[in-house]
């Protein structure tokens, strides 16, 4: 991947926990984050920020690297999805 590439995600089944932690140097701004049940999180593996729930879709600004990164997490049958672009 180089700074420009676009980067995204599907869940690969329902129910299921994604994350996106890009790689040691790599810093990606977020553009999108949905999950239609679930919760979307900020996450260091740690701790965990909620930043929406439940039937979710958010434009946003969000700026992930290999320290604060993406967590998806889908209920219901369902599975999340993100977007973005690689800058760093």
């Amino acid at each position: 991947m180089a700074v420009g590439d676009v980067v995204n995600g599907l869940g690969s089944a329902v129910n299921t926990v994604v994350n996106f932690q890009p790689a040691a140097t790599v810093t990606v701004m977020l553009s999108h984050a949905m999950v239609y049940t679930g919760w979307v999180f900020m996450t260091n593996g740690t701790l965990n920020s909620n930043l929406i729930s439940s039937s979710a879709f958010i434009l946003m600004k969000m700026f992930v690297n290999n320290t604060n990164y993406l967590m998806l997490q889908a209920v219901g049958g369902q599975t999340g999805s993100f977007s973005g672009i690689q800058i760093e």
